[in-house]
């Protein structure tokens, strides 16, 4: 990209002087600027392309991370048990009790999650239920959610925090759970830069 006359030299005066010169939107030197300005754009753009890719690249990516923890997934909960999400009941109940308990967000996000855990009345025993729970809770907290403003975003922090009273939940009832996360996680962490870039 090309800096103008006062983005090179830092020239105060200079400065002053673009800015009138822009205000115009008509005149030929602001046309000019907006040329340069889009010219300049266009280069970042171009630059960066190899660095952020593109929407198809990231799902390629997300594809080959399925593929690779997938197995360890199917066969942690190949020989599940029955688990007791109490712990993570309390520790709703205690985000609510709390003051941010006092905001509509937390309440709405985690009343969602306490009524699926504990399911009418009857808690939720099946660790890859509670792991479904945990997916919703991912999802909600996306690149993408963020983006779109969700009312999840609101409550981050806690729906983080009951995120993290899901996995000792469920890592007894599912032997290997906790090297799936780990293999998820290390496979995640170029998938979030990249979203982050094209974010």
């Amino acid at each position: 990209s090309r800096p103008t006359y006062a983005q090179a030299t830092q020239d105060p005066a200079a400065a002053a002087t673009e800015r009138t010169l822009r205000k115009d939107p008509n005149s030929p030197a602001s046309k000019a600027f907006a040329a340069l300005d889009a010219s300049n754009a266009q280069a970042r753009q171009d630059a960066l392309a190899p660095i952020v890719g593109t929407p198809d690249d990231l799902e390629a990516m997300k594809a080959d991370r399925e593929t690779a923890t997938a197995p360890l997934r199917e066969a942690a909960f190949a020989n599940k048990t029955p688990v007791d999400p109490t712990p993570v009941v309390q520790t709703i109940d205690s985000i609510l009790a709390s003051p941010a308990g006092q905001s509509d967000s937390v309440v709405n996000n985690l009343s969602r999650i306490r009524d699926k855990l504990t399911n009418g009345g009857n808690l939720q025993t099946d660790p890859e239920q509670l792991y479904g729970i945990r997916k919703a809770i991912d999802t909600s907290l996306s690149a993408t959610a963020a983006r779109s403003g969700s009312d999840a975003q609101l409550a981050s922090k806690e729906l983080m925090d009951v995120k993290g009273a899901l996995d000792p939940v469920i890592t007894p009832g599912a032997p290997g759970f906790d090297q799936y996360l780990s293999a998820y996680r290390e496979a995640s962490q170029p998938i979030n830069a990249q979203e982050y870039l094209q974010s």
